[in-house]
């Protein structure tokens, strides 16, 4: 009980303490923050061999140069550009063949600048079919409108 009422408590002091904060009372949400988003870029790998892979490198400098949050969204069609019979993973012509790839997405920490807001994402993929393909990379960030 005593543990209980510790545990409650210092809840209730923490909440009280954040209330304090100017900032809190301030709700978050798609209704306060204004989103906007950059242009569509896109990029086509060429033939990528049975075992061979591709590395996109996507690099984002804001005019506003602020740290802010951004989120990047990206779309992959396998061998026919902007076909979305052909969008990968659930494309209704593509092959479990053509599907037969490893991708992995980060936004690079390292590579990237906090002090003007920079991200840099990296995808990779592994064509893992034995047959090549060609792989077609759309995407676009979003991100608070007064940073872009």
């Amino acid at each position: 009980m005593a543990y209980r009422q510790n545990f409650y408590g210092n809840i209730d002091n923490l909440v009280q303490r954040l209330q304090k904060l100017e900032f809190v009372s301030q709700k978050l949400g798609a209704d306060v923050i204004q989103v906007t988003s950059s242009n569509i870029s896109s990029a086509a790998s060429g033939s990528v061999s049975a075992g061979g892979k591709v590395i996109y490198t996507i690099t984002l400098t804001p005019s506003a140069q602020i740290l802010t949050i951004w989120d990047l969204l990206f779309s992959i069609f396998i061998d026919e550009d902007f076909d979305t019979d052909y969008l990968y993973p659930n494309g209704s012509s593509l092959s479990a063949g053509d599907k037969n790839l490893d991708l992995q997405f980060s936004v690079d920490w390292a590579l990237s600048d906090d002090s003007v807001g920079k991200r840099i994402a990296i995808i990779t993929i592994v064509n893992n079919d034995s047959s090549p393909h060609e792989y077609f990379l759309y995407s676009k960030w979003y991100g608070p409108k007064q940073t872009i």
